[in-house]
């Protein structure tokens, strides 16, 4: 399996690969940008679990969080608005969208309100 940190798919977000998903724990408490996150296609499994994830990453108690290529559309999106890219600021950028399907607007000279 293709470990990384959340740190680390967010700043090269570009190199994702488009096929590929992010899982992350269950236990969201765990999430922050040092967590470690799986990134798989979810296509090469051959066993699911009830809620669609792959049985071998569900064993892990972790599970599908959402595809790379919106991960990727998060950054390119926040970069767009925020050229000074910043981690902490992608990580909740990232947060925004799964939250609210829907990407962070960042006013120019403001801090973004969450």
């Amino acid at each position: 399996m293709n470990y990384k940190t959340l740190s680390a798919l967010l700043a090269n977000a570009d190199t994702l690969d488009w096929q590929t998903a992010l899982y992350l724990p269950v236990d969201k408490s765990r999430w922050g940008l040092d967590c470690v996150a799986i990134v798989e296609n979810p296509d090469g499994f051959d066993d699911y679990d009830g809620d669609d994830n792959p049985v071998a990453i569900s064993k892990l108690h972790y599970r599908y969080v959402v595809q790379c290529d919106d991960v990727q559309s998060v950054v390119l999106n926040l970069r767009e608005q925020c050229p000074a890219f910043d981690l902490h600021l992608a990580y909740r950028a990232f947060i925004f969208y799964l939250e609210n399907d829907a990407f962070i607007r960042i006013e120019p000279n403001r801090a973004p309100s969450f």
